[in-house]
């Protein structure tokens, strides 16, 4: 028991025989509960609640004369300060869900199992007490030691990689209790396939229910338990005794079945479980976290509602050669800078036909994240109207999180995208026309060599006079100040970055005489390039 001070309890149920096996089953004194009544309806548990202000009740939702759902609704907008646990044979999708938004406590099914209605009443009784010790100003010791363990599953394994710490040196420096023994990542992932507001709404409070089941299943045979929750994620570490290995894997089926009758409640509803593979140190953390990501990820080809093990994948660390990842990159980026959007698209579905055919989570996980900063690091160099990119990636990341299968994945990573690259053409449109796009490409590519107005103007299809004139009208330079400039830049940074003798920069940078180099350098710069190297190398 938390507190010596009683806890009140009302009961609930049109069945008077439901009402007298609750009452048998509830651990009234191990809790530190008391009932102070039962109702047959609506109406009259209504009229108990306004007159005997229970801390707790305990009700079916089909109840007559006013049903439960209607019930709770009345009481949570009068503000009376009331506790529900609903207990109800109804699995159906409104009846979850209405319960869910006016934040019940918990959701039993019928038949009810004691120790499921018992440890959902002892937690309750916690947050309570929580509740009142915040309220008298006591510290919640719980509270802070949630934090910390969330702040160290999100930083502290990453950093461990690269420290060799005791685990007597963790728990001083990060404050966190590992015992000898494995230590393995879980994530917990939540699909709907019809994602309504009132799920939106109440997915802290089914994220909450798939939590506290974990902790309720597990805290007796793990030394430690780390989490961090989020809208449909739930990471979880685990540390515990080598030898209990068997009964985590056991468990963790286990696990996984009863959410799933939780999950069964709502439309569309899926859920899977990633496992990373167990480890004897907690550096090896980060590792498993790594694993268990990447199972989740697997689900895009494997299906959603299972466990993925990911030492059960047989999966090529590569689906690309290293050769054929730049290349793509390189052809991507081009893309980008001439903001072809149907050329991206082909780009895409060519990488996604090959992961079709040779799927790996890891590494096409690690290359489309690769694409997502090739862009907007493109965005960033090239081009003066910038785009939210906060916005960008949040859509692109939670886009590819919430993918389902590979069509689906394929369109989270080329929607974002194309409307970014539509939505820059049309900024860029007066500023910045496809030919002198099309010349500072060239310039970028040919810089070191030979290079005239006509080359350029031919390269890009236009008459070189025209060219020149729409050259400096989008730019503001004439195309000859415009590559000198260019030049000087690259020249500025292999004087400072390389050993590179004046004579080598000069005819890297596309000029054959050093003199006019030098002299074109100072007039460009101020300084010679030698003084320059001296000043900035």
């Amino acid at each position: 028991m938390l507190e010596n001070k009683k806890r009140t309890v009302l009961i609930a149920d049109d069945e008077q025989l439901i009402c007298e096996l609750l009452k048998k089953i509830i651990d009234w004194d191990e809790l530190g509960l008391c009932l102070i009544g039962e109702q047959y309806n609506g109406k009259e548990l209504y009229n108990a609640i306004i007159e005997k202000r229970p801390d707790i009740v305990i009700t079916d939702i089909s109840m007559p004369q006013m049903d439960g759902i209607e019930l709770i609704g009345k009481i949570r907008t009068e503000g009376i300060p009331c506790h529900f646990v609903i207990v109800s044979g109804y699995r159906q999708f409104e009846y979850a869900h209405n319960a869910l938004k006016y934040d019940v406590e918990d959701y039993i099914l019928k038949p009810v199992d004691a120790g499921e209605l018992n440890g959902a009443l002892k937690k309750l009784i916690s947050k309570i007490t929580d509740m009142e010790n915040q309220v008298e100003g006591k510290p919640e010791a719980g509270e802070d030691k949630r934090l910390l363990k969330r702040f160290f599953l999100n930083n502290g394994i990453q950093e461990l990689k690269q420290k060799n710490l005791t685990l007597a040196e963790i728990e001083k420096e990060y404050g966190i209790w590992f015992q000898e023994g494995l230590f393995q990542i879980l994530h917990v992932k939540s699909d709907i396939m019809e994602q309504t507001q009132d799920y939106v709404d109440n997915s802290t409070s089914i994220q909450n229910k798939i939590s506290v089941t974990f902790q309720d299943m597990f805290q007796d045979i793990c030394a430690c338990i780390l989490e961090d929750q989020g809208f449909d994620m739930i990471k979880i570490g685990i540390n515990y005794p080598a030898e209990n290995e068997n009964q985590i894997y056991n468990k963790i089926k286990e696990y996984f079945e009863h959410i799933q009758n939780f999950a069964d409640l709502f439309k569309g509803y899926q859920l899977t479980i990633g496992v990373g593979n167990a480890y004897d140190s907690p550096a090896c953390f980060a590792m498993s976290e790594k694993e268990a990501r990447a199972a989740i990820g697997s689900r895009v080809v494997l299906g959603c509602d299972k466990v993925i093990y990911w030492r059960n994948l047989e999966q090529p660390h590569n689906f690309l050669t290293e050769g054929e990842t730049k290349e793509l990159l390189r052809s991507l980026e081009k893309s980008f800078e001439l903001l072809e959007t149907e050329k991206f698209k082909e780009q895409i579905k060519a990488v996604f036909r090959h992961a079709r055919e040779h799927f790996s989570s890891e590494a096409l996980s690690e290359l489309l994240t690769a694409i997502l900063e090739l862009f907007l690091q493109t965005q960033e160099r090239l081009f003066s109207v910038s785009l939210n990119e906060d916005f960008i990636r949040k859509q692109y990341i939670y886009g590819i999180q919430s993918a389902v299968n590979l069509r689906a994945l394929q369109e989270a990573v080329i929607r974002p995208i194309s409307d970014a690259i539509e939505k820059q053409a049309a900024l860029v449109e007066q500023q910045n026309r496809k030919p002198v796009r099309l010349a500072f490409v060239y310039v970028e590519e040919n810089y070191a060599k030979q290079i005239h107005l006509e080359d350029v103007a031919a390269y890009v299809d236009l008459n070189p006079v025209y060219f020149s004139n729409v050259f400096k009208k989008e730019t503001g330079e004439n195309f000859t100040d415009y590559l000198t400039n260019y030049r000087m830049k690259i020249a500025k940074e292999l004087l400072r970055g390389t050993n590179d003798s004046i004579c080598e920069i000069s005819e890297k940078t596309g000029y054959q005489d050093t003199r006019y180099f030098s002299k074109l350098f100072k007039k460009c710069v101020g300084i010679k390039p030698s003084e320059y190297r001296k000043i900035y190398g």
